[in-house]
């Protein structure tokens, strides 16, 4: 697991924290950004549960000292991550139909075999 984060991020945590909630209206954050990071990372390359997440986060929270937050908020602070998206000007990386039209005609076989005629 220490392949994609440095162990020193989670010993300057309270200074991370700090600099998370600086500013920040509303209820303040007790976790840092960081170790939210390290378990959306967790969650994507091995595809671990939420809750396993908190699990991960209460180990974590024993060898570094700071406090656990549910799975629900773990849920809600990896989805308001806004992904990095690298600009390559090297052309169309990706097409998205969103108009709903049907790209392959399903169950034309069937109303062809019982010479029906599709209502929709």
């Amino acid at each position: 697991m220490d392949d994609f984060l440095d162990n020193s991020a989670f010993n300057r945590w309270r200074e991370l924290l700090e600099e998370n909630n600086y500013g920040k209206r509303g209820r303040p954050y007790k976790i840092p950004g960081i170790v939210i990071l390290y378990l959306a990372e967790l969650r994507e390359i091995r595809g671990i549960p939420f809750k396993q997440l908190q699990s991960e986060l209460h180990k974590l929270s024993r060898e570094f000292g700071f406090p656990e937050i549910s799975f629900t908020s773990i849920y809600r602070r990896i989805r308001k991550i806004t992904p990095g998206i690298m600009n390559d000007s090297s052309g169309v990386l990706a097409a998205i139909d969103s108009s709903e039209f049907k790209i392959i005609l399903r169950g034309d076989y069937l109303g062809s075999k019982w010479h029906r005629k599709r209502k929709g």
